[in-house]
């Protein structure tokens, strides 16, 4: 069955909110309340410092509670790694219906006169701002 292009924004916009919340909550949380108590910080602070012997130790004796967190990153990321494509198609989509809703208001006005009517290279371009990409998003997926 073919989804139609405001249901698949629908659909994607779900999983960016769900890799949203796990890479801004589910990750930190994870670390807080698995991680640290498992003595996560001190083996990053010697690995830092330039030994890693005391982090691979850390790690082959945690290695459930680092695949987790791994693999906690892994599906928050992998759920928003389409999200710039989708925001392309969404501003194009846009451009060109205020194209089309532009062309129609001519048309009715009656400005069909070849003079007239403005050439599309003297036409400003019009630049999104990045919360207006991001209002775009959500209104259209949120069916505003």
């Amino acid at each position: 069955m073919k989804q139609s292009f405001l249901s698949k924004l629908h659909t994607n916009g779900i999983y960016y909110s769900i890799g949203a919340l796990l890479l801004l909550i589910g990750v930190p949380l994870y670390q807080y309340l698995v991680l640290l108590p498992l003595g996560y910080s001190d083996a990053i602070t010697s690995a830092e410092g330039g030994v890693l012997p005391p982090y691979l130790s850390w790690i082959g004796n945690h290695t459930i509670a680092f695949l987790g967190y791994r693999a906690l990153s892994i599906i928050a990321l992998a759920a928003l790694i389409s999200l710039p494509f989708t925001l392309f198609r969404i501003i194009v989509a846009q451009e060109l219906l205020g194209s089309e809703e532009t062309e129609h208001a001519e048309l009715e006005a009656g400005e069909t006169d070849e003079d007239d009517r403005p050439h599309r290279d003297s036409q400003q371009e019009r630049y999104w701002l990045p919360g207006q990409v991001c209002w775009a998003l959500y209104s259209t997926c949120s069916g505003q």
